[in-house]
């Protein structure tokens, strides 16, 4: 046999083991990232008496009278991937975001950004009265957001994850919806009386 035409063969059989050995090894790896995902998730999905989505990555159920969700999502303003927890409460009134950031420095304050489309007094009384209601958020690190979008009609948590072990924990994410579902009441309360 002609050596050139043997090395040939012998290439090519090569590739085609590494073909089929890549798609295993990929197979493999994304029904044990599934796998992990899952059960990170699942004591969530238990947390809130609902379901499990292993493909959407998400979690449903009810917390305090609320619909709640926990989701792992892509971020919206940039790469990277965030975890959203959030509770349905469409109240009406207007959109507000507030985003807290880590110091660069320990000494120096969190960074604190509040933007809101209401009148500019209810505005005003949201940037003096919420803080209170975000006090255990505050202790995260990194960066925070909670935003009220009256047209989705939910209060949303915004955090980011470095990895997919960045899922809270069962007790964190419990916190979440409480601070959540209090937030979404303060919220309520101030558009029923304005």
């Amino acid at each position: 046999m002609n050596p050139y035409l043997a090395t040939g063969l012998a290439m090519c059989a090569i590739g085609l083991i590494s073909i089929v050995l890549t798609a295993y090894l990929a197979a493999h790896m994304n029904r044990k990232a599934k796998a992990d995902l899952s059960a990170r998730l699942q004591p969530l999905a238990d947390k809130i008496d609902g379901e499990l989505q292993a493909e959407e990555v998400t979690v449903t159920g009810r917390w305090n009278g609320h619909i709640a969700e926990g989701r792992m999502a892509n971020a919206l303003d940039g790469p990277g991937r965030v975890f959203f927890t959030r509770v349905v409460d469409a109240a009406g009134g207007e959109k507000w975001v507030w985003t807290s950031s880590s110091p660069r420095k320990p000494d120096e304050p969190r960074e604190i950004k509040f933007e809101c489309k209401a009148a500019p007094d209810m505005c005003a009384d949201y940037e003096s009265d919420l803080p209170s209601h975000f006090e255990p958020l505050l202790k995260m690190p990194g960066w925070t957001r909670v935003e009220y979008d009256p047209e989705a009609g939910h209060i949303r948590l915004t955090k980011p994850m470095m990895t997919r072990n960045d899922i809270p924990s069962p007790e964190l994410f419990e916190q979440q919806l409480d601070t959540l579902v209090d937030i979404a009441n303060f919220n309520r309360q101030k558009i029923e009386t304005d």
